[in-house]
């Protein structure tokens, strides 16, 4: 885009795996639609609302590039097994330049629109959320990103900075509320649970003397059993002993 000039038609190129647009303007704020892939709608593809203020100095020519990866470019990263969908990016550069220029902590965020590809399955559950590449850390983060906007189509961040953009596949754990049966049941104390309650005490209380009486019973029984045996044995051994002393 070296010849370009303000207001001309911006410079594109689109393949199945990258599709990249560039301008030139003095003030890059407004609306930019990335062009889809070969094939396919623009819906399919993301795109950037930049605020105004951007620009150089008065008078000076920017360049507005802004791409989208079908392939993540930062997939020799762990994280990056989250990352579902396009890989977006939005850059400012000085006209003719090839360094970017730095822009962070902006009072205005800047606005990206990310198609959701995002599926999750009966067994486990998925949710969308806003990333962006961070240089330093060499990984992805959510520092300075929001999510303004949900659709079952797309997400809709802001950021405070420009970087390279996706939306990362989380998988969401269920609250589970566990109740807790002694914090309900005195929370909820009254004279007839006290009496019901006092019922059942009884009748539990009843059912186990029963059967230690029983087992006790059994016990007595069972020595009885043995002595008797014993005795049986006794006089059985006394009667041949005297068998054969005739």
């Amino acid at each position: 885009v070296g010849s370009n000039v303000p207001g001309e038609d911006p410079f594109v190129v689109a393949s199945n795996n990258l599709q990249l647009q560039s301008s030139v303007a003095t003030d890059p704020a407004g609306a930019y639609e990335a062009p889809p892939a070969p094939g396919q709608n623009a819906s399919s593809s993301p795109s950037f609302g930049v605020p105004a203020g951007l620009g150089g100095g008065p008078g000076e020519e920017v360049d507005v590039v802004s791409s989208v990866n079908n392939v993540n470019p930062y997939g020799f990263v762990n994280s990056s097994s989250n990352i579902q969908g396009n890989v977006a990016s939005f850059s400012l550069k000085p006209h003719g330049s090839q360094e970017e220029k730095t822009v962070s902590n902006l009072t205005e965020p800047v606005q990206i629109k990310i198609p959701i590809t995002v599926r999750g399955s009966t067994c486990r559950r998925q949710s969308g959320g806003c990333r962006y590449w961070d240089e330093e850390l060499g990984d992805w983060s959510t520092e300075g990103m929001y999510e303004k906007e949900r659709t079952e189509e797309y997400i809709l961040c802001e950021a405070i900075h420009l970087s390279t953009f996706a939306v990362s596949a989380d998988d969401v754990v269920p609250e589970f509320k566990l109740p807790n049966p002694t914090a309900d049941l005195f929370a909820n104390m009254s004279l007839e649970n006290a009496t019901a309650m006092f019922v059942v005490a009884m009748i539990l209380a009843m059912f186990a003397f029963a059967n230690f009486a029983g087992y006790k019973k059994d016990c007595r029984d069972r020595a009885k059993k043995r002595l008797t045996e014993k005795i049986s044995t006794v006089d059985a051994r006394l009667s041949a002993s005297k068998g054969l002393d005739l």
